[in-house]
C-alpha cells in the first residue's frame, strides 16, 4: 500500500486561498514545519506535499458517475534532478447526516480568508477564526481505502504527463451544510486586488473541474487495501 506520513504543519502554517477554479491551501516551503509525505510501492523516492486544492464537481468518474467535489493533495518528488509529482485524490460527497470534523477546520480557515478579503474590499469582517493545531489532510481518508493508480498528467496547463495519480476508492462524506459552504466560497471568490468575482465556475452547474479525458493507452491499476490481503 501507499505510505502516507503526516507532518506537523498546523492550519496557521498553511496558506489558504480561493482561486479561479476552486480553493487551495499551500504548505510552507521554508522548513518551518514537517511536511506530509507519500511513498508509492514500486516507485523510488519520497514525495513531499506542496498543496491541496478542491474542485466543485469531480474531475474523475467512477463507473461513469460524477460526484459533488474532488480534493487533490499535490506532492513533488524530493529530488534535485527530476521533476515528478504524485497526487492523492479524494471524492467529496454531501451525504453525511452529521458534520465531518476533519473537513471542518479546512472550511473554517477558508471562511476566514474569504472574510478577510471581503473586509479589505469594504464588506463584512471575517467570522471565522483559524485554529493553531496540527492539521492532517490524510486523516480525511478511510484507513482501509484502496486506490485507482495510473501514470497521468496535470489537469491544468501545461498539463504535463509527469504525475502519478492515486484516487481513493472510498469517498469523503460531508454534510450538506459543509458542502454548501464550500461551494459558496468557490462561487463567491473575490480577487483581493480588484475586488471583483474571479471564479471560472460554469454559471449553469458551478463546476470548476476539467472534463474527464479518455484513458487512452494508460494502464489503470486497482490497488487493494492491505487489510484485504489478510
Amino acid at each position: 500500500m501507499f505510505r502516507l506520513q503526516p507532518g506537523d504543519c498546523s492550519t496557521d502554517d498553511i496558506k489558504f486561498t480561493t482561486e479561479k477554479n476552486g480553493v487551495k491551501a499551500l504548505y510552507p516551503s521554508d522548513g518551518s514545519c514537517a511536511l506530509n509525505t507519500l511513498q508509492i510501492p514500486g516507485k523510488p523516492g519520497v514525495y513531499e506535499a506542496l498543496q491541496f486544492h478542491l474542485h466543485t464537481s469531480s474531475e474523475h468518474t467512477i463507473g461513469g458517475s460524477f460526484f459533488g467535489a474532488e480534493l487533490h493533495v499535490v506532492h513533488r518528488l524530493r529530488s534535485a534532478t527530476e521533476t515528478r509529482f504524485a497526487v492523492v485524490g479524494m471524492i467529496i460527497r454531501p451525504v453525511s447526516p452529521t458534520t465531518n470534523p476533519v473537513f471542518e477546520p479546512l472550511l473554517t480557515n477558508l471562511d476566514k480568508y474569504h472574510g478577510d478579503v471581503m473586509k479589505a474590499c469594504g464588506g463584512s469582517a471575517s467570522s471565522g477564526a483559524s485554529a493553531d493545531t496540527a492539521f492532517d489532510i490524510y486523516s480525511l481518508l478511510d484507513p482501509n481505502t484502496g486506490y485507482y493508480h495510473y501514470d497521468g498528467g496535470l489537469t491544468t496547463p501545461p498539463c504535463s504527463e509527469i504525475v502519478w495519480w492515486n484516487l481513493a476508492d472510498t469517498t469523503v462524506n460531508v454534510s450538506v451544510m459543509q458542502f454548501n459552504r464550500f461551494v459558496n466560497l468557490v462561487v463567491g471568490a473575490v480577487d483581493k486586488e480588484t475586488c471583483e468575482l474571479k471564479t471560472v465556475a460554469d454559471p449553469n452547474t458551478y463546476s470548476t473541474s476539467r472534463p474527464p479525458v479518455d484513458l487512452g493507452d494508460r494502464i489503470l491499476h486497482r490497488v487493494c487495501p492491505a487489510s484485504s490481503a489478510q
